[in-house]
């Protein structure tokens, strides 16, 4: 997991702890069921949380290399001209209309 998938677990993680104690104590819980229920939300977020960032940086990544490709930047400094989704198997590739039947 990389470290801003990590950054993103912690938070979640974190934030449901602090949500648990929070509300278990102005619910006058007592404090050993008030950390139990806190430390179970933290460790059931915090696996949300990682794999919720590892998916977000995978799109984050795809859409960046998508955008390298369909952007390309000549040796001269000006941008070519990149045709969107036109790389061979891409999911998003355009595929050429299909002939049409029309009788002659």
């Amino acid at each position: 997991m990389t470290s801003p998938a990590k950054a993103i677990a912690a938070s979640v993680g974190m934030t449901a702890f602090v949500v648990a104690c929070l509300s278990g104590m102005l619910a006058d819980n007592p404090a050993n069921v008030v950390l139990r229920h806190a430390l179970a939300s933290m460790f059931v977020l915090y696996v949300v949380g990682a794999v919720l960032g590892s998916i977000g940086m995978h799109v984050v990544t795809r859409h960046v290399e998508d955008y390298k490709y369909n952007n390309p930047i000549s040796n001269h400094g000006h941008h070519s001209s990149g045709h969107a989704h036109s790389r061979p198997g891409h999911p998003h590739a355009q595929n050429p209309p299909p002939p049409s039947s029309k009788p002659s």
